[in-house]
């Protein structure tokens, strides 16, 4: 057996590809040398080659998830928290503005109001104001606390993060220093003391990678940081759990329901990363393969779980991510649902195009997903977008998981029909957070006419309208509505005809997850080209 035969077997029994086909119908084959680093990452080496390892106990639960046997077609709106801004708020949005939000979408029939994720983020020093990269997945931001009128708070069309959260961080500081600390409380959600002294020692330690070898191990003790600091964080989130069960009480009162998103990854100087530090590979970071929107694949930045080692805690800290948002949403989208099978391993030193994929039990994380979906009576929706593994979306309708129609994604060009109809069991929209919104991709696309003529034809694009963005949003929307897809989505943007991206991927800071909406809320709740489609979408669900 020469060398190449030894690292494929090697490989094979780590759950590593060797080698796979991209986009374009091409098989990529890893080198050796990414082999080799991707296997030390997980702990193999050489002679451990055949060794059977220790698995974890036979998972088992529910096969399918909590509303698999629904039929009731929804609609609901999509808007990010941090761009919803309001006449008592004009910074970025907060609880009390999405309670509102959720309120009249509600009164306008919607059954679900949804936005990025809410989890905890590094908004002082480190900064990184990405929703996809939390300092845990399992406890929410104070950065959308309702803390009341702020003085001084930054207006404009652009989120000021540092900003806004320093003048939080200032009233809650007043506050936590009067708060007594409810009996019971902590017994009743542990591990949020550590998380709150966790917090403080990164104010005043700096990225726990450079603390003193026992708090890097993941023990802390009274005296490792400010305790005034760590009592800020418990405060905080003591109120935003508080706010947000106020929240689904009120959305519930309104008919609707909170759709949460759900991150793939953690920021690598985070709670978790710290905490569960055992099972995330250090030496790799997760991202995508060549494909013909990212020619040298994405490179996302946080380190992937070891298969192994979740297996070995019984997948415990996924079990306990998907209980924190399960119990506020009851509707969750699950990121890069194709991570259950496989995710692409970068390792440090080479280039996105030259990562391999690492394969995971997907039986066990969907059994899982699966158990505390009915547990927590919230559905799922699968985010299956990009490279999907042959026969995958069987695998999510089977197990009761929504996939995802995206519009511009379905279009076939060449056909005198080209928008084909949405799959029953899908989540369809027009767009996503890191696509442009619709009216910018309607620029750019140049097979317009036919699509036109159908709409025409199909009589979703009415006489009188014309042929713009904004029309052909709506336009497509009544299709979308009147179709088969379980769901449909609602851009709220869409309507006005925004062109303006809150995201472009691959590019780091600047204004990505910064922009506020170009109308308030008292504004376009008011907007009857808003409220009229709203209303067709509604008379065309039901």
């Amino acid at each position: 057996m020469n060398e190449r035969e030894q690292f494929n077997r090697l490989a094979k029994s780590y759950g590593v590809q060797t080698s796979y086909v991209d986009l374009t119908g091409r098989t990529r084959v890893a080198s050796i040398e990414v082999l080799l680093a991707v296997l030390r990452a997980l702990g193999a080496s050489r002679e451990q080659a055949l060794r059977k390892r220790r698995a974890a106990a036979g998972m088992t639960g529910p096969r399918t998830c909590f509303g698999a046997e629904n039929r009731k077609r929804s609609w609901g709106l999509f808007l990010p928290l941090y761009a919803l801004w309001s006449d008592r708020n004009r910074g970025a949005g907060d609880l009390t503005d999405l309670k509102a939000f959720a309120r009249w979408a509600g009164g306008m029939g919607a059954g679900w109001v949804s936005t990025l994720p809410l989890l905890s983020q590094f908004l002082d020093k480190p900064f990184e104001p990405s929703p996809y990269s939390p300092v845990s997945r399992l406890f929410w931001s104070e950065f959308w606390l309702d803390l009341g009128e702020l003085k001084g708070l930054p207006r404009g069309p652009w989120v000021d993060y540092r900003r806004q959260m320093a003048l939080k961080r200032a009233v809650l500081e007043k506050r936590a220093a009067r708060w007594v600390l409810p009996a019971g409380w902590l017994s009743e959600h542990p591990g949020t003391l550590e998380y709150a002294r966790f917090r403080a020692a990164t104010e005043e330690r700096g990225v726990w990678r450079r603390w003193p070898e026992r708090m890097r191990r993941g023990e802390l003790r009274a005296g490792d940081c400010s305790e005034r600091k760590a009592r800020v964080h418990l405060y905080a989130q003591w109120l935003v759990q508080r706010q947000m069960k106020d929240l689904r009480r009120s959305a519930a009162a309104a008919g609707t329901g909170l759709y949460f998103d759900l991150p793939l990854g953690v920021h690598p100087d985070g709670y978790d990363a710290w905490k569960e530090r055992e099972i995330f590979v250090e030496g790799v970071n997760v991202g995508a393969p060549p494909d013909p929107f990212f020619a040298k694949g994405q490179d996302w930045g946080f380190h992937p779980i070891h298969p192994e080692k979740i297996r070995e805690q019984g997948y415990d800290y996924w079990s306990r991510c998907l209980r924190h948002s399960m119990r506020v949403a009851s509707l969750l989208r699950v990121d890069h649902a194709m991570g259950f099978r496989r995710l692409f391993w970068i390792p440090k030193g080479f280039p996105a195009s030259e990562g391999v994929y690492v394969r995971y039990r997907e039986e066990e994380w969907f059994a899982v997903l699966c158990r505390e979906s009915r547990r927590n009576h919230c559905a799922v929706v699968g985010e299956d977008l990009g490279t999907v593994p042959a026969g995958f979306r069987r695998v999510l309708r089977d197990r009761g998981i929504a996939g995802m129609f995206v519009v511009p994604f379905e279009l076939r060009p060449g056909s005198s029909r080209p928008l084909r109809r949405p799959p029953a069991r899908s989540m369809a929209g027009l767009n996503t957070h890191d696509m442009p919104p619709f009216a910018s991709f309607w620029k750019g696309w140049k097979a317009r006419k036919p699509l036109l003529s159908q709409l025409r034809g199909e009589g979703w694009l009415r006489p009188g309208e014309g042929d713009g963005g904004p029309e052909a949003a709506r336009a497509l929307l009544r299709a979308l509505a009147a179709g088969p897809a379980r769901s449909v989505g609602v851009n709220l943007e869409d309507l006005w005809g925004e062109r303006r991206p809150h995201n472009i991927p691959g590019r780091s800071g600047g204004r990505n997850w910064r922009r506020k909406a170009r109308y308030s809320l008292e504004q376009f709740r008011r907007m009857e080209r808003v409220t009229r489609v709203l209303k067709e979408m509604s008379r065309l669900r039901a």
